[in-house]
């Protein structure tokens, strides 16, 4: 596993860069191992808490995608498709990168 640095914005305060390092964190995840959709939909509910802006979240998930490979935007729509389809909280969201 590579180390990635995240995209941080200097205005954040430190619980919520936490927050935002988390949600992009669980983005990782989704790729590597999967993340279960419960979780997921926590760490997203928080990071739109912080990043409220619609040009923001795609600033960020662009920027996160150059350096990951991962895309935030992905995992995302596969959240809110799961939801739809009425899937379990415990049903792993998975990406393949």
């Amino acid at each position: 596993m590579d180390v990635i640095a995240y995209p941080i914005n200097d205005d954040w305060s430190t619980n919520e860069t936490i927050v935002v390092h988390n949600f992009l964190k669980a983005v990782e995840e989704a790729y590597e191992q999967g993340v279960p959709l419960a979780q997921f939909q926590t760490s997203y509910r928080a990071y739109k808490g912080v990043v409220t802006s619609l040009g923001e979240e795609r600033r960020l998930s662009r920027q996160f995608e150059a350096l990951s490979g991962s895309s935030p935007f992905l995992v995302v729509r596969e959240m809110k498709r799961l939801q739809e389809q009425g899937a379990s909280d415990n049903t792993r969201i998975r990406l393949t990168p």
